[in-house]
């Protein structure tokens, strides 16, 4: 907007100038109030820079703010009323030859720009609360499917590893951090099931041989009982012998 407002200026006054020096000051001024309507959207008024020419026209802005126009240069501020209602203001000093130093004010409101800041502001914070609401929900759902339930079956495998359920190998069809996490509690799970295997077959192995030493020990102790009972019982029949055999000599 300065940029615009400072092109048209120097087209303004230049033609200002011109009119001035060849037609006088009535014929300028009449012809900044043409071009300066109320009709146009950026107002333009010749104003003096002194307090002494009463009545003004005299700029909007204070006067102490407008120091280098005296040099030649031109001075563009932004100027909002107690409501918040906005001006850009732009003035153009006029080389003409005056008893009194004057210049060209150019107005133009903010309201448009306002419009649009507010506008602008109000669509950047609707797509960012719709990015930051998909984005939740990406990092939700993506949370859900690739950490969520892989945790959930890893946790329930380690639980079932710890009832002593080492069947249903894990399969995670993945290739991350989760992934070798469940080859890993599979090969241990696998190390384990041989164990207990081995376990296993040393226990039954051991317990075989604990019935075959139990066996022979209870045939050890029928000899016993057999051995015993045959000398108990021999020498009553020894004597029975004896006995007949002399009834049969006698």
């Amino acid at each position: 907007m300065r940029r615009d407002v400072a092109q048209l200026a120097r087209a303004t006054t230049e033609v200002v100038v011109e009119a001035w020096r060849h037609s006088g000051q009535e014929r300028a001024q009449t012809f900044v109030q043409r071009v300066g309507g109320a009709d146009h959207a950026i107002r333009v008024r010749l104003v003096w820079l002194t307090k002494s020419v009463e009545p003004g026209p005299h700029p909007t802005v204070p006067l102490a703010s407008l120091g280098p126009l005296e040099l030649g240069e031109f001075v563009s501020l932004e100027v909002r009323a107690s409501s918040g209602e906005g001006h850009l203001y732009t003035y153009a000093p006029l080389n003409v030859k005056s008893s009194t130093p004057c210049a060209l004010e150019f107005s133009e409101s903010l309201a448009d720009l306002d419009n649009y800041t507010r506008a602008t502001v109000v669509h950047v914070a609707i797509h960012t609360i719709v990015m930051v609401i998909f984005s939740a929900a990406g990092v939700l759902l993506f949370g859900v499917f690739v950490v969520g339930r892989p945790l959930g079956k890893l946790v329930d495998k380690v639980h079932r590893v710890g009832l002593g359920d080492l069947s249903a190998p894990l399969a995670l069809h993945s290739h991350d951090e989760l992934s070798r996490l469940a080859s890993a509690i599979n090969e241990m799970c696998k190390d384990l099931s041989e164990a207990r295997a081995d376990v296993r077959r040393e226990t039954e192995a051991r317990i075989a041989t604990l019935e075959q030493l139990r066996h022979a020990d209870r045939l050890k102790t029928v000899g016993r009982l057999a051995s015993g009972l045959a000398h108990e019982m021999g020498s009553p029949l020894n004597v029975i012998s004896a006995t007949r055999a002399r009834w049969a000599r006698s």
